[in-house]
C-alpha cells in the first residue's frame, strides 16, 4: 500500500512539475518577438497634417519605413490619388533592418481648397503587399 501511495504522490508531482515547466515555456515564446519570413514594411508613421498653408504653397514630408521581415523589401509602385502630389523614393531593395524614406511633395492647385486629405498608395513585395499613408491638412486662398 505505500508503494502504490509513494507511486500516487510522484505521479502527482512529475505532472505538476511538467504544467509549470510548459506554462514557462509558453510565457517565454510569447515574449519572444516573431519576424516573418516574408518581406514586411513598417512606417514610423502613415499620416502626416501639414496644418494649414495657402494655396500654392507647396508641402513636402518623408515617410520613413524598415524592413521588419527576414526576406528582401522591394517597393513595386508608389501611387497618388492626386496631380497635386508626387511620390519620391530610392528604387533599391532592402534587406533585414535596413531603413528608407518615402518623400511626398504636395502642391496645391487653385481647385484644392478647404479640407484635404491625400491618399498615398504603396505597393510592395512585403507581406502586407499594399499600405495607405496619408497627408491632411487645411488649405486658404492667397
Amino acid at each position: 500500500m505505500a508503494m502504490k501511495n509513494l507511486l500516487i504522490l510522484l505521479f502527482v508531482f512529475f505532472f505538476v512539475d511538467v504544467a509549470f515547466a510548459q506554462d514557462t515555456l509558453r510565457t517565454k515564446v510569447d515574449t519572444v518577438q516573431v519576424i516573418p519570413e516574408s518581406p514586411q514594411i513598417s512606417f514610423t508613421t502613415k499620416e502626416y497634417n501639414f496644418g494649414t498653408i495657402k494655396q500654392g504653397t507647396v508641402v513636402s514630408y518623408d515617410f520613413d519605413f524598415t524592413n521588419t521581415g527576414k526576406k528582401p523589401l522591394k517597393l513595386l509602385a508608389v501611387q497618388v490619388g492626386c496631380d497635386c502630389t508626387t511620390p519620391l523614393w530610392e528604387k533599391k531593395t532592402l534587406a533585414y533592418g535596413e531603413k528608407a524614406t518615402i518623400k511626398v511633395v504636395y502642391s496645391p492647385k487653385s481647385k484644392h481648397i478647404g479640407e484635404q486629405k491625400v491618399t498615398i498608395f504603396v505597393i510592395s513585395n512585403a507581406q502586407n503587399k499594399e499600405e495607405l499613408l496619408y497627408l491632411k491638412g487645411l488649405v486658404t486662398q492667397n
